[in-house]
């Protein structure tokens, strides 16, 4: 037969398991503690990328502004331009018209020019004809 043991050995013997148990209990307190050092080191390292991902967030919303204002810009001038373009179109459009106003008078005018110069030399041809008439076909005298 066995013999059970006596109070005294139980009593050591549990002292034995209480003192494991608060051995495990200790060590599980410092993983614990170590895992929960960890995790706020995490959170502190989340929220640190967040801080920086906010700042490049809000830089890059700044550089869009800037763009859209530019773009903004570009577009009123690229309608002044168009609006300056249609202007001097019409201008030129309107010199191009006067020009050849001018030119239809200038032809008409060379060609009375023309009629004159006939004319002035039909009217000299006459003058010395009647120059000729007058003088009896002797030269003028330049006295």
């Amino acid at each position: 037969m066995t013999q059970q043991p006596g109070t005294d050995e139980r009593l050591a013997i549990l002292e034995k398991k209480v003192a494991e148990l608060e051995l495990q209990r200790s060590i599980q307190e410092t993983r614990d503690h170590a895992l929960l050092a960890r995790i706020d080191t995490f959170i502190d390292d989340i929220h640190r990328v967040e801080r920086v991902q906010m700042r490049g967030f809000e830089q890059m919303m700044t550089g869009q502004k800037e763009q859209a204002t530019r773009l903004d810009s570009l577009e009123a001038g690229q309608h002044n331009l168009e609006q300056t373009l249609g202007v001097v179109v019409d201008t030129l459009k309107n010199h191009k018209t006067s020009i050849e106003t001018v030119a239809g008078r200038v032809d008409t005018v060379v060609g009375q020019v023309g009629e004159l110069a006939s004319h002035m030399t039909q009217l000299a041809a006459g003058q010395q004809q009647i120059l000729a008439l007058l003088t009896g076909g002797k030269p003028p005298r330049n006295d």
